[in-house]
């Protein structure tokens, strides 16, 4: 192709390039990302940035313009200038005056959070309970005052709006070894200084949902106050009792202490309501009885969406939702098949939805779970609707798409997000860490029932649930996640913060910047505190749960670790001196490797030698050619080369080293931060311009995958998440991070992260 042109034919015009650079005739991608103002999937650079963002890529936040006017897409730069109290080109550095206390924000939901629940519908109690505790974020974040909030009283009327319609048509209720080479000789690839796993292996499901063995003594466990949500004369639950529920200073506590006896939680969950607990006649009715999906989970009567002014008749299974308030704030829907999209949509549109939550998958165990009832880059329409998707973004467990919605009779559009968990099989449960950052990325609206009344209630509400729509909570494995879920979000809140904002904060502050509920060194207090819930998860005899991600080939043991775009994209693998290259070429063909990552400069310098030696050897089946070789800076070098496997296939790879760090040393030397920075930008390049592909590290390093997923999500969605990052990586290799000064050295390394990405744009 010409430049500025690609694709079949090249008849696709080139996006807007970095530096007017020609695109990848096949693909599209600019090769060194898009310029200024231009957006674009695998930089593609076709689109313009959304309105709040800017520079390269779009992944710039604009900074405080004065009125909420949009800062300029290409340079930041506000139209009218800055807000009060903020200064800079793009309006993005705090100006040196007094902080007012601006109180608390609260951003409120439009319409009806639509939850698909096909196998997990867990979450919809997760929505309700645990983003109520979620605290109201501040404008400005270095002031917390504390505050009480109130409610307007529960009218009566409302404390079981259900129990009437169930009362009358009530049916039968019915470490390992401490290394993986243990004993190794010294390795091929340079020594380790630790393996790649670690903890003692528990067999117990409370051990690995709330992170204690059995006879643990839990008298050392923190209590913290959350005076804060404390608010006279509340009534929670739609309740007219004040003291129902637990204080959620001991929630805990009180969490902890039912692990066995009369009053478990597996006896409290055997002593929910079963089956169906009201009349569910239209869901059986003749004309009506095709349009669910699965036998025996039908919506109730009395709290049935029903449609209006529409051909296909008023059913639909799907169940209004009370929040614990009692007010209609849910919409609980089977997943749609063929012949109910158009019904599903029909739905959406009447009841004014903008938020759907999609728990299932499209098939599961060769089981059609669920039918597209959007189209992926595309336009459809269903009646008198049209669905156009406009935009996604993916993520290891969950991806997140902007549907647009138009009304062919008025011609009105609307915007409703989509959020689909895709790693939630039926009647298992997902990690912890992973379901809240999705929870909280659903809710955009503060907390709830504990900030109101400083209680919660669980089980009296998974009652209601229960009373709503059939066997919600299906298990009572998903029953105690619920309750290991609400521990952490009640405790840390929401552990994300946008970039500009923690740079600003941290920086001022250190250690006592707060983050959610809580400031970094608690944040480490508390990490303490979860290590064994970490360690001990992937042994917890739950269904489904694979924590432990680890595979064995031809000899060469290789740990799966989570990164922000994938649930297993980094590979740590660890081999010794017998370790067969020519096997570990074979590996990276079959695992589609096409990054390497040598963290020790012996570790490259002895594998190049190695396969130097190896092309010599006559019993051996592989070439490397060397194709070409860089500096992408000072410490870090790439080479690229062709492996030719077995005379006629043959693979591509980068190998890419980083020099100067000494074996042995928990951390980073000041001096490496920004060559690391460079590997963490040049992993993220490769992964957009090849598609997602595994990393292979030749080190147990677990920091290096953490500050590595840091520095993607500062890149891709302008957050901060250091906690959750941490907690990730060391359920999986509970060694690392154990010290405040490796847990400081995180948040560092995101500040000086955020300082680089901004660095044109802050003066």
């Amino acid at each position: 192709c010409v430049a500025g042109k690609y694709g079949p034919h090249c008849s696709q015009l080139c996006g807007h390039c970095k530096a007017n650079q020609t695109c990848d005739h096949v693909t599209g991608a600019c090769p060194n990302g898009c310029a200024a103002g231009w957006k674009g999937a695998m930089y593609s650079c076709h689109e313009a940035c959304d309105s709040g963002k800017f520079g390269e890529n779009c992944k710039h936040t604009c900074g405080s313009c004065k009125n909420g006017a949009a800062c300029n897409t290409k340079t930041g730069a506000c139209p009218d200038g800055c807000a009060e109290g903020f200064t800079g080109t793009a309006c993005l550095q705090t100006a040196a005056v007094e902080d007012d206390d601006t109180g608390s924000v609260a951003i409120p939901t439009t319409g009806v959070v639509g939850a698909v629940a096909g196998g997990g519908i867990l979450l919809m109690c997760c929505v309700c309970v645990a983003a109520q505790i979620r605290k109201k974020r501040r404008k400005d974040r270095s002031k917390y005052k504390k505050e009480s909030v109130s409610t307007n009283g529960i009218d009566p009327s409302v404390i079981n709006p259900f129990a009437v319609a169930a009362a009358n048509a009530s049916k039968n209720s019915d470490r390992r070894k401490s290394s993986i080479f243990s004993g190794r000789k010294k390795s091929l690839l340079g020594e380790r200084k630790s393996s790649v796993f670690g903890g003692e292996r528990k067999k117990s499901i409370f051990a690995a949902v709330f992170g204690f063995a059995r006879d643990e003594d839990l008298s050392g466990l923190p209590v913290y106050s959350n005076s804060s949500f404390l608010g006279p004369g509340e009534d929670g639950l739609f309740a007219s009792d004040k003291d129902a529920g637990v204080p959620i200073d001991t929630f805990r506590q009180y969490v902890y202490g039912k692990r066995r006896g009369a009053n478990s939680l597996e006896n409290e969950f055997k002593s929910l309501p079963t089956g169906f607990t009201a009349a569910y006649d239209e869901a059986e009715r003749i004309e009506n009885r095709d349009k669910n999906r699965f036998s025996g989970f039908y919506p109730y009567d009395f709290n049935r969406v029903t449609l209006r002014q529409f051909g296909h008749g008023d059913y639909v299974n799907a169940s209004y939702i009370k929040d614990y308030r009692g007010k209609d704030t849910y919409v609980a829907a089977q997943a749609p098949c063929k012949k109910t999209v158009s019904d599903f949509w029909h739905m959406i549109w009447q009841e004014n939805i903008r938020k759907i939550v999609m728990l299932t998958s499209f098939s599961e165990n060769g089981k059609i779970k669920c039918d597209r009832y959007w189209s992926e880059n595309g336009c459809v329409t269903y009646d008198d609707i049209t669905i156009k998707d406009t935009s996604q973004t993916v993520r290891a467990t969950y991806t997140t798409r902007s549907l647009k919605l138009i009304h062919k009779k008025t011609s009105e559009t609307r915007e409703v997000k989509h959020f689909h968990y895709t790693e939630w099989q039926e009647h298992a449960i997902p990690l912890v860490h992973d379901l809240l950052e999705f929870i909280w990325r659903v809710k955009a609206t503060p907390s709830e029932q504990a900030e109101d009344t400083g209680r919660l209630d669980v089980k009296t509400y998974v009652e209601r649930l229960r009373h709503q729509r059939k066997n919600m909570v299906a298990t009572k494995e998903q029953y105690a996640f619920l309750h290991a879920a609400l521990i952490d979000g009640i405790i840390l809140g929401d552990t994300r913060i946008s970039s500009t904002e923690f740079c600003h904060g941290f920086r001022r502050q250190g250690e006592q910047l707060r983050i959610g509920y809580r400031q970094i060194g608690e944040q480490f207090h508390e990490l303490s505190y979860l290590k064994s819930a970490m360690a001990f998860r992937r042994d917890s005899g739950i269904e489904n749960v694979t924590d432990l991600r680890n595979m064995n080939c031809n000899g060469i043991t290789m740990q799966f670790v989570p990164s922000t775009l994938s649930a297993n994209m980094f590979r740590l693998v660890d081999a010794d001196e017998d370790t067969d290259v020519q096997k570990f070429m074979v590996l990276l063909r079959n695992i589609n490797a096409m990054t390497v990552v040598c963290l020790h400069e012996q570790d490259y310098e002895r594998a190049a030698d190695s396969d130097n030696e190896s092309e010599e050897e006559e019993d051996d089946f592989y070439r490397m050619q060397e194709l070409s070789s860089a500096e992408l800076c000072p410490n870090v070098a790439t080479k690229e080369y062709r492996v030719f496997l077995d005379d006629y296939e043959e693979i591509e790879l980068e190998v890419m080293s980083l020099s100067g760090w000494t074996q042995g040393e928990n951390l980073f030397p000041p001096s490496l931060t920004q060559p690391v920075i460079t590997m963490v930008d040049h992993i993220s390049s490769r992964q957009s311009e090849l598609g997602c592909h595994p990393v292979v590290i030749l080190e147990s390093a677990g920091l290096f995958c953490v500050v590595t997923n840091i520095g993607h999500a500062i890149q891709q969605d302008d957050e901060v998440e250091v906690y959750s990052n941490v907690c990730r990586v060391r359920r999986l290799m509970p060694d690392i991070i154990t010290t405040v000064e490796e847990f400081m050295f995180c948040h560092e390394f995101a500040a000086n992260y955020v300082e680089t990405e901004k660095a044109d744009f802050v003066l």
